[in-house]
């Protein structure tokens, strides 16, 4: 198992850091949105995060217990995807009219299922150290995942802005998804699951920069 999980992590990270490195190149210029270089440094967390794994899986044989450096990384991911969608891109879209009262409501379905999913650590005796950890890992995924979701199914506004952005909201929601069933799986220690897990999670780390340049490109402001 812990052969397994050094080589996913390695998978991930090298995933991860294609991501970074092409976005911190086509994005890390002059004229450049401040929102797509906080998704870039989320990228860029995470990445740090799956590589501290890797080499602690390397040298110690060992998967970490309680709180550690990699789980700062995937948390300051989420802060990161967190802090480019709310805010100034939030405000741009939603004035907070009683008309769209719907489109702030039902996006409080993703953080919910998230919220289920982290609950069934209870019922697993081995997470019993780390549910408080986990917990407010999941309550950073859960306020990230709301805004992706708003932003997915927000009625679009002047220039296209939202609606050329879905796609990257919908790889950033699944990532959500996909980093909180791996709390879980890691915790039941099932590697069939996982490994379909880990494929999907490289997937989506690849996919996501792509996905954002071409939503972006058709920005016209």
């Amino acid at each position: 198992m812990i052969q397994f999980l050094m080589y996913a992590n390695l998978a991930i990270f090298i995933c991860l850091a294609i991501s970074f490195t092409y976005g911190v190149v086509r994005f890390f210029k002059k004229g450049k949105a401040l929102y797509l270089q906080m998704i870039v440094g989320g990228l860029g967390c995470m990445m740090l995060g799956r590589m501290f794994l890797f080499i602690t899986l390397l040298t110690t044989a060992k998967y970490p217990e309680g709180f550690h450096v990699g789980l700062l990384g995937l948390v300051g991911g989420f802060l990161f995807f967190l802090s480019a969608n709310y805010g100034q891109m939030d405000k741009l879209l939603d004035d907070g009219a009683r008309e769209n009262r719907k489109y702030r409501l039902i996006p409080l379905v993703a953080p919910c299922v998230l919220a289920g999913i982290y609950a069934s650590l209870f019922f697993i005796p081995a997470a019993t150290g780390n549910r408080t950890i986990y917990g407010i890992m999941t309550l950073i995924i859960m306020f990230a995942s709301y805004f992706n979701l708003k932003h997915l199914i927000f009625p679009d506004v002047e220039f296209g802005i939202i609606r050329s952005i879905r796609g990257y909201n919908l790889i950033a929601l699944l990532l959500a998804l996909f980093s909180t069933c791996e709390i879980v799986l890691l915790s039941l220690n099932m590697q069939i699951p996982l490994l379909i897990l880990y494929v999907a999670i490289c997937a989506v780390s690849i996919a996501i920069v792509p996905i954002l340049e071409k939503g972006v490109k058709k920005w016209a402001i």
